[in-house]
């Protein structure tokens, strides 16, 4: 089988801040919870304009 060499990951800073993260809440996947925050709150403030009067 031929090897495919690939090169070692270079994290710093705001990368490792969320790897770490990621890895300590459980959130592994291609949406993690940065992603699903966004979304929640996104939802929510539509939610609020809709209400709010124009």
């Amino acid at each position: 089988m031929k090897r495919i060499y690939l090169s070692p990951p270079h994290l710093s800073g705001l990368e490792e801040t969320l790897l770490k993260e990621a890895l300590d809440s459980g959130w592994i996947a291609p949406l993690g919870l940065q992603v699903a925050i966004i979304v929640i709150v996104g939802g929510w403030l539509k939610k609020l304009e809709r209400r709010l009067p124009a």
